[in-house]
């Protein structure tokens, strides 16, 4: 089949490549690790100018977040991540980041103990008690109302959870039908060959491609060039890459195949890619893999859970281009694409430094 000319992602979200070493994805990669910190730091600015915010900048499962409650965890003296006395218009790009990022990962708490009909009411005055403890060691620490709750609710949450998934039994179907209902993305996967290309040898390896060279044969002709994942090695799930590659991949017909480009940061990427095979798979083929995600819940805790349910949040990109899993399953925050000023909002800096309004 011939190749195809690259197909340009799109701007408004980049994220980790697919591949092997510290930036690779694995299908199953986000089940078995832990969720490290929710924080995650980068160098926005975001600059009132006398111009609002938009209300709403992230959204996870339904629940929205606010630029309101951002602002106001950053300016929180529990977060500590803007000075007291800071510009009242001006929110540096780090606390930004961080602050929204402590949001979506509260928010995705609370969702996902709703998703799986838990009532985290019932220990709310433990979770109470766990900040009153918290806050016994900090003098004149005054929180804001919304900073106390945020922080409840998603103890509370955490609590629920914690103890459901203690539960979770890999031979009740019950409890797989449940992980398997939850997590529909997982069961989507796709076969594929993927190669990365360095810059300067999409022409050669496209010519080879042309001809019906394999992969394999590929990665040893062009220098630079390496095989990312082969069928052979397990199908990908589209939960487990980029939503912009996983949306490419899509788009290509079996035994086609493409070069994608791409930038992470400022740095272009290129994979070749070759679908051999999907499938959408049933309960019933899916649940070895169900009931290993279970045993691996019941061990580790929601958190790894948790951590891909913020990876999939909707992210203004005018604050962050998106949420990504990095190799150590952390969701982290991407910065913006560049400086983007989208009329009657913010003005939105990816690199540090004071706009001037």
């Amino acid at each position: 089949m011939p190749c195809r000319r690259p197909m340009a992602m799109s701007d408004a979200e980049r994220v980790q490549p697919v591949g092997c070493g510290p930036n690779s994805i694995h299908p199953m990669r986000k089940f078995r690790v832990g969720l490290a910190a929710a924080f995650a730091a980068g160098a926005v600015m975001v600059s009132g100018c006398g111009v609002a915010a938009p209300k709403s900048v992230a959204n996870v499962d339904g629940a929205k977040v606010s630029m309101e409650d951002v602002n106001t965890v950053a300016r929180d003296p529990l977060s500590q991540l803007v000075p007291e006395g800071a510009d009242e218009f001006s929110l540096p790009g780090d606390a930004a980041r961080n602050a929204l990022m402590f949001e979506v990962t509260r928010a995705a708490w609370v969702a996902e103990a709703q998703r799986w009909g838990l009532d985290p009411d019932s220990v709310r005055d433990e979770a109470e008690k766990d900040l009153d403890q918290r806050l016994a060691a900090s003098q004149d620490v005054k929180l804001s109302d919304h900073m106390r709750d945020a922080y409840v609710d998603s103890t509370a949450a955490r609590i629920v959870l914690e103890d459901r998934f203690s539960k979770l039994d890999p031979n009740n179907d019950a409890d797989l039908r449940k992980i398997f209902d939850l997590s529909p993305g997982l069961w989507d996967r796709t076969c594929a060959w993927i190669l990365s290309v360095p810059e300067g040898s999409q022409n050669k390896v496209e010519k080879f491609a042309d001809k019906g060279t394999g992969f394999e044969e590929i990665a040893k002709k062009v220098k630079g060039t390496a095989v990312q994942a082969k069928p052979k090695d397990g199908c990908l799930s589209r939960s487990s890459l980029p939503e912009d590659i996983a949306n490419g991949i899509n788009s290509l017909r079996i035994n086609e195949t493409e070069l994608f480009n791409f930038e992470i940061s400022g740095q272009k990427s290129t994979f070749l890619v070759k679908v051999v095979s999907r499938e959408n798979l049933s309960f019933d083929k899916a649940r070895t893999d169900v009931a290993q995600i279970a045993d691996a819940l019941r061990q580790q805790g929601p958190q790894v859970w948790i951590s891909t349910r913020v990876a999939e949040a909707k992210i203004d990109p005018r604050f962050a281009s998106g949420v990504s899993m990095d190799s150590s399953g952390q969701a982290t925050l991407s910065p913006p694409v560049g400086p983007f000023q989208p009329k009657g909002t913010a003005t939105i800096s990816s690199v540090g430094g004071t706009d001037q309004g």
